[in-house]
């Protein structure tokens, strides 16, 4: 399989940047989803997923601490590995699923001398089955981001956190947004050695 990417970088100001981006990629089937139900059934080989996006970009130096992203983007996924049962009851696996992302995302980043780095971003993407126009499961319309770090005569603190949105199950029910926080200590290196604490 080749994987051809290709990427093109404007620069209008001196202060701005515009990225267009467009690429491919695959995924292989495993060996539980190639033997362990196909192969006593004598089914088929599976083919790789494949997968093709694009994005435009435009990165923007509001002043000398302060950056800005915004992103629109789409993506097709084709030959999507689903588990499937045969009219005995035997599940398998086949190439079934066509899906179509697409979303927008944006990013403010603040760095400044005295070691403080601010950063948020939040990303909207509605993912829909190209066959049946529906919403596909486990894949959260909102996601939010933030993160915090201080840098301190070689140590570091840094305090994240993400927020994902409600989702789908696969039998149709909605799954209510969650919020998941993280705190990361790091001493300075000394005599080339570093210690870490993540909560």
């Amino acid at each position: 399989r080749t994987t051809p990417r290709v990427g093109v970088v404007l620069m209008p100001g001196t202060r701005t940047a515009v990225k267009l981006l467009h690429g491919t990629a695959f995924r292989a089937p495993n060996a539980y989803e190639r033997y362990y139900y196909n192969e006593p059934l004598g089914l088929e080989a599976l083919d790789p997923e494949q997968i093709r996006s694009s994005e435009v970009v435009w990165g923007q130096l509001l002043s000398k601490f302060v950056r800005t992203t915004a992103t629109a983007f789409v993506y097709d996924v084709d030959q999507i590995i689903e588990q499937r049962v045969t009219a005995a009851g035997d599940p398998y696996f086949a190439n079934a699923g066509q899906t179509r992302g697409r979303g927008v995302e944006g990013e403010v980043e603040a760095r400044f001398d005295n070691g403080l780095a601010v950063r948020v971003s939040h990303t909207f993407t509605q993912v829909r089955d190209r066959v049946l126009g529906t919403a596909v499961s486990n894949s959260p319309e909102n996601i939010t981001k933030a993160a915090f770090q201080y840098l301190w005569r070689g140590a570091a603190l840094a305090v994240d956190g993400q927020y994902v949105g409600e989702r789908l199950t696969i039998g149709g029910d909605t799954l209510p947004g969650f919020f998941v926080p993280g705190v990361t200590v790091t001493s300075p290196e000394r005599h080339r050695l570093g210690a870490s604490l993540s909560i």
